[in-house]
């Protein structure tokens, strides 16, 4: 049998508590947790944790064009 594997992802602050809520249901499983937080939660049960910068819509900047030569 396969062993189950979870990736949890949450932004920082509330989407984590709602993580945290549902601990329950995965705490058996293997899990990856991805957020914005930049400390890593100590009451969510995790593998491994990864840090990602926070962006909305109001940050997001426009590619550049490419130059051409």
């Amino acid at each position: 049998m396969r062993k189950i594997r979870l990736l949890l992802v949450a932004s920082n602050g509330g989407h984590l508590v709602q993580l945290q809520r549902l601990k329950k249901s995965y705490e058996k499983y293997d899990n990856i947790l991805v957020s914005s937080s930049k400390t890593e939660p100590d009451n969510i049960p995790h593998y491994k944790y990864y840090f990602i910068q926070d962006s909305n819509k109001n940050q997001c900047n426009p590619p550049e064009k490419p130059k051409w030569s």
